[in-house]
């Protein structure tokens, strides 16, 4: 029965903690019914004239150029529902600085251009659909956008080079994090466990402490004891490194080779038994991080968000 309800427990354990990451995840990549995300892909630098020779000229289509840069921007419907036509009460405008020119703009979708600016046609635009635009400028861009679309009240501009997504950033987090996160999460539930059946490894530290080699002293008798007691000590936790047949087998022979009517012989023995149980299933090690292990699962914790949102 007890064996059923441990594994229970750790069962609990595990889906708290599944749900939690589902939940977290859930609400950072929650979406809203109307969302335009007007993202900066790539950009480039694809020449540039600093050479410092007057003969030496950059002529693209006819214009001379100090340089040409390439940007790939993406408009993206990251909303749950369609947007139409009929929400463009201004239509999207893109422009970019005074001193800049478009040289070329690049895209399969309907657009009205100049050289500072371009305007963005919208028919229709459904969820997860993108327009893709490639354009070429004179210098690095500083776009800017100008609309007024029904239910969006703002598009941002994201730079997924200075901001990359969200799944990006968790596959370039480090995989040190999360180890360090799952060991802190079951050394901690492993410390639980340990530290909870205290009062067992009393009684078996209490047996072997109170034996009395006397006349009625009973070898056979005491080893069965013992062997009963670490048996429900090992069985209620998740694991130990001693078993108990080499435990009992130990304890004998160490009965054996000590002269019982000696005090320090006894003393001997509960050192030796104390020191098996407790050493050889590491509890000085293991019982700490009932404090270290909630300390390093939740700096981790931290770090993978820390990673995520910045």
């Amino acid at each position: 029965m007890k064996k059923f309800l441990t594994y229970i427990y750790k069962s609990l354990v595990f889906l708290s903690v599944v749900a939690g990451v589902i939940s977290f995840y859930g609400f950072i990549t929650e979406k809203s019914d109307f969302e335009l995300i007007f993202a900066i892909d790539e950009q480039s630098q694809i020449v540039e004239n600093n050479s410092g020779l007057d003969d030496l000229k950059i002529v693209y289509k006819n214009v001379e150029v100090e340089s040409l840069f390439g940007t790939k921007i993406i408009l993206t419907n990251n909303g749950e529902k369609a947007i139409s036509k009929d929400f463009m009460f201004k239509p999207l405008k893109v422009s970019i600085q005074p001193d800049n020119v478009f040289l070329n703009i690049n895209t399969s979708h309907s657009i009205t251009s100049g050289e500072q600016e371009f305007t963005v046609n919208i028919d229709l635009l459904n969820p997860n659909e993108s327009i893709e635009f490639y354009i070429l400028t004179t210098k690095k861009p500083i776009l800017k956008l100008d609309y007024k679309i029904r239910e969006v009240s703002e598009i941002v501009i994201w730079n997924k080079l200075t901001d990359p997504p969200l799944d990006q950033k968790f596959f370039d987090i480090n995989w040190l994090w999360f180890l360090f996160l799952i060991t802190s999460l079951l050394a901690t539930i492993d410390a639980i466990f340990l530290v909870k059946e205290d009062k067992k490894l009393g009684h078996i530290f209490s047996l072997i402490k109170n034996i009395q080699f006397d006349e009625e002293f009973d070898k056979k008798t005491m080893l069965d004891e013992f062997t009963t007691q670490y048996s429900e000590y090992s069985d209620s936790l998740p694991f130990t490194f001693i078993d108990t047949d080499f435990l009992i087998k130990e304890v004998s022979n160490k009965i054996d080779s000590l002269d019982t009517s000696n005090e320090l012989d006894r003393h001997i023995l509960y050192k030796f038994t104390n020191s098996l149980v407790r050493h050889g299933n590491l509890y000085d090690l293991r019982s700490i991080n009932i404090v270290v292990g909630p300390i390093i699962f939740l700096g981790s914790f931290l770090g993978i968000l820390y990673n995520l949102i910045f």
